[in-house]
């Protein structure tokens, strides 16, 4: 919603999607923060999608943040990649189409997972001095889950299923001669259980099919 000001300008007003205090205060009870970069680090230009290493050292469960002051093109983060980027997941904000994604076609090496790619649109503010505003990614990643937060109000979820286990670096990644600059790329990681309380299995028991219902197994080739 946009309010007109007495001084002929206008203010947006938009509904919030922010990650909650207690919960992020919950994963963040003894996890390690990590500065990777600091103001105006600059990426040169992109290289494709075997962007370069942060670190291994994250754990299973992490938080990234990753603030793009400007960029002349796609670029992002990957996660969960492994050493040869045979596996690994990008999640990217592209300002010629005013998406985030998450591209999750390298993101697991078994057969039958589904590689689409899950995007949204977010178009950033522009000021009346013709100022884009920054573009602050947070990624979340909780063994199989993701999820991506932007300037607390656009918000995306998937699931990623890395099939080697050695798919748990992270690293910067801008599409071919992308020239970006990073306001900071920050980390936590080993984030802890939120509700350590809660049982970690609430499920009900699983009913199983018969082979007959589900193909005598031929959905699953066990790769």
């Amino acid at each position: 919603m946009y309010i007109k000001q007495s001084n002929g300008s206008y203010s947006a007003l938009t509904l919030g999607a922010a990650p909650a205090p207690d919960v992020i205060a919950g994963l963040r009870n003894v996890s390690t923060y990590t500065k990777f970069y600091g103001p105006s680090f600059i990426t040169g230009r992109g290289q494709g999608k075997n962007g370069s290493y942060f670190t291994s050292k994250m754990g299973s469960s992490y938080e990234l943040s990753l603030v793009i002051a400007s960029t002349t093109g796609l670029t992002g983060i990957n996660i969960a990649a492994s050493p040869d980027y045979a596996e690994h997941t990008s999640v990217y904000y592209d300002p010629s189409s005013n998406r985030i994604g998450v591209n999750r076609t390298y993101s697991s090496l078994i057969h039958q997972f589904a590689n689409t790619t899950y995007s949204g649109y977010f178009r950033p503010y522009v000021s009346d001095q013709n100022q884009t505003e920054a573009i602050h990614i947070r990624v979340f990643v909780d063994g199989s889950l993701v999820e991506v937060n932007v300037n607390e109000r656009f918000w995306l979820t998937s699931r990623i299923f890395p099939g080697r286990q050695d798919s748990v670096n992270v690293g910067i990644y801008a599409a071919p001669g992308v020239v970006t600059r990073y306001a900071s790329i920050e980390g936590v990681g080993w984030l802890c259980n939120a509700w350590p309380s809660r049982p970690m299995n609430s499920s009900s028991l699983l009913v199983q099919d018969t082979a007959a219902a589900s193909g005598n197994y031929t959905w699953w080739d066990g790769n």
